[in-house]
């Protein structure tokens, strides 16, 4: 659910900002993320690179290998979750 106070097009422009804020701060060299809403995805996008030092990509079909450690990808994402909490509610 969108927060009142902002367009769909600010909130992902803040999302993107925040995932790039994100693999800097962790180092993280590249990701792949999808927004789903009622079983549909409404927005996907993929950032960086596989492997730190190369140049190739990530892109949408991208595989992706269990990170070494399993805290390290909680902790992203869990930054992630925190940044944007007052922009979107998570409703179960």
């Amino acid at each position: 659910m969108l927060s009142d106070n902002l367009s769909q097009s600010e909130l992902i422009a803040h999302l993107e900002r925040s995932l790039i804020d994100a693999m800097n701060k962790y180092d993280v060299p590249g990701l792949s993320i999808a927004v789903i809403h009622q079983y549909s995805i409404i927005w996907s996008r993929a950032f960086g690179v596989l492997q730190a030092g190369q140049v190739a990509p990530i892109r949408a079909d991208t595989s992706f290998k269990l990170a070494p450690s399993v805290s390290q990808s909680r902790r992203l994402l869990f930054s992630i979750w925190c940044k944007l909490d007052n922009l979107i509610s998570i409703q179960t």
